[in-house]
């Protein structure tokens, strides 16, 4: 199968990055057994979003027995519904990191009426704060998908979908919390449509330690000029103490400049960095500073 073949590169990508640096988190989801990482909140009484066996003219097997996730393993969607659940991936809090990797894929069936009623993914690294939707990034700002997602009209064989963050953005960095919200909406008339079904959901992430304990580091809040345009200088004058040295590291942890002095000016120029996101290190004697910048 097509899909199966996706599956294996985008794991050989995953072990063929550098393991002695990172971690790595690989969670599989095939609904046969309870999860703390799924909520549907039963108390909403119009959330048609249920774990079970598929029992539907369409929808009448798993892909993995006997379970999956749908909207309803009996019955027709209603109208003017609006459902969803949640899946909650817990990230490392003790350490500093930058991801290389993340990915979730899955495979699903959608039975909808064309347009009018349809699927949505949304992801939040910010506990919920702020969502991105998955499905209408075509610009492929943040994520690539391995091909376009269709979560409305009929696909009434396995699908298999397969989407990349870009994990230079910002918004990743720093997340203790990687919340994903699958929903599904419906209209005020009536079809007799079966709806969405999911399966065998998987999400992975490689991510790589910056070496530094969250417990033995201030975070300084603020880099001026951020983001940093032409030649810039980064300014540090509210440490007190003497700077022993300063290093700025790239998204992938990478040294890209150390300075072995105790100016608190930081002198940026365009020409030595490519574009992204990078972390600012200061090393005193007692503390170490740690702060993020971006270069456009």
């Amino acid at each position: 199968m097509k899909w199966l073949n996706i599956i294996i590169i985008n794991f050989y990508i995953l072990f063929s990055l550098n393991l002695s640096a990172q971690d790595f988190i690989d969670i599989f989801l095939d609904f046969d057994e309870p999860d703390s990482m799924i909520y549907i909140d039963t108390t909403e009484k119009e959330n048609i979003w249920q774990i079970g066996n598929p029992s539907k003219i369409i929808f009448n097997k798993a892909i993995s027995l006997p379970n999956a996730i749908l909207t309803d393993t009996i019955n027709y969607y209603p109208v003017n519904n609006y459902s969803e659940f949640y899946i909650t991936m817990n990230l490392k809090k003790d350490t500093l990191f930058i991801f290389r990797f993340f990915n979730i894929s899955f495979v699903y069936k959608i039975n909808s009426d064309s347009l009018n009623d349809f699927g949505m993914i949304e992801v939040s690294f910010d506990d919920g704060l702020t969502w991105l939707n998955l499905i209408s990034d075509h610009s492929g700002k943040y994520f690539n998908w391995n091909t376009k997602p269709l979560l409305s009209g009929s696909i009434n064989k396995w699908e298999y979908l397969n989407c990349d963050f870009k994990c230079e953005n910002k918004f990743m960095q720093d997340a203790e919390t990687a919340i994903f919200r699958f929903s599904f909406h419906s209209d005020s008339i009536n079809n007799n449509k079966e709806g969405w079904m999911i399966d065998n959901i998987r999400i992975s992430a490689a991510y790589k330690h910056i070496g530094i304990n969250k417990n033995n580091h201030e975070k300084l809040n603020f880099v001026f000029p951020n983001p940093v345009s032409s030649c810039s200088i980064i300014t540090i004058d509210n440490i007190k103490e003497n700077i022993l040295s300063m290093q700025v590291y790239n998204y992938n942890g990478q040294l890209i400049k150390q300075l072995n002095n105790k100016k608190k000016n930081l002198y940026i120029i365009n020409s030595d960095y490519s574009k992204g996101l990078y972390l600012l290190q200061i090393q005193t004697k007692k503390n170490i500073y740690l702060s993020k910048f971006i270069i456009n």
